[in-house]
């Protein structure tokens, strides 16, 4: 006997099944969205930093501080150019560590042979212009006609792939922080709002991960995806209607009324 065929799935006119007690709340503003996710992403950028900072450190000791104090040092400063040229020489001795087939043939001797003169002389031109990149898979690259030295992830965190690498540390840091902090991040908190679901049930972990990974398709816009919560009715976004949510504020309870309803 052969099993009942499930009956096919038809176009139908499917309403936003919003919860009740949900209309009438005050919605968050884009000013306060603005300011959230703005605190949202220094503290990304801080957290990444940090990651950064300590994969040196453990990769090659000191090089993290040396790239610190050189930032905070003027060109004003008569030890300015001696620190220069050993944090130079720390650069290209953690490359030819990890990949020595990135160095030409001259820097490699002169490493090996501790020759002070040639980086000095290699640091009149073309110098040394270091940068970071965790933004992609792709490796690290030196470019001796420029001077322009990237470093990836390849060589600032290894060979295993790090959970840094491109959207991943972005997606992650929404994700948990929203379904930890039930429906609010640290910048969210800051700016009096937060993220609930149009049925008013608690985000769980999925519909923090659906929003977040939503954050990609509202970016993909050319951000007109976050502009949409200026002339939405419900200000929602793209990645808000990818989870079925909505951002209130957060109202203060009157003195001499009934406390606002929590969702």
């Amino acid at each position: 006997m052969k099993p009942p065929r499930k009956k096919p799935r038809l176009v139908s006119q499917e309403p936003a099944r919003i919860h009740r007690n949900l209309i009438g709340r005050q919605l968050a503003s884009p000013g306060r969205r603005a300011f959230a996710i703005a605190v949202d992403m220094i503290l990304v950028f801080i957290l990444t930093a940090f990651a950064v900072s300590v994969s040196l450190n453990r990769r090659a000791p000191g090089l993290a501080q040396g790239i610190i104090r050189m930032l905070s040092s003027q060109e004003s400063d008569p030890s300015y150019s001696d620190r220069s040229l050993s944090l130079m020489t720390s650069v290209f001795a953690f490359v030819n560590r990890y990949r020595p087939e990135m160095l030409p043939d001259s820097i490699r001797a002169a490493l090996e042979s501790n020759d002070t003169a040639f980086f000095r002389r290699l640091d009149i031109k073309p110098g040394l212009t270091l940068t970071m990149d965790i933004s992609t898979g792709k490796p690290s690259t030196y470019d001796p006609e420029t001077g322009l030295l990237v470093l990836r992830n390849d060589l600032l965190f290894g060979k295993k792939p790090p959970f840094l690498e491109g959207f991943t540390f972005f997606l992650l840091y929404f994700t948990f922080t929203t379904w930890v902090m039930a429906g609010k991040t640290p910048g969210k908190a800051l700016a009096r709002i937060r993220v609930a679901r149009l049925d008013l049930k608690r985000l769980n972990l999925w519909d923090a991960f659906g929003r977040a990974g939503g954050y990609s398709a509202s970016l993909s816009t050319g951000c007109l995806g976050f502009l949409e919560a200026i002339w939405h009715p419900n200000r929602q976004t793209i990645h808000d209607r990818i989870a079925g949510t909505v951002v209130l504020k957060e109202t203060r309870e009157k003195k001499s009324g009934n406390p606002a309803p929590q969702a």
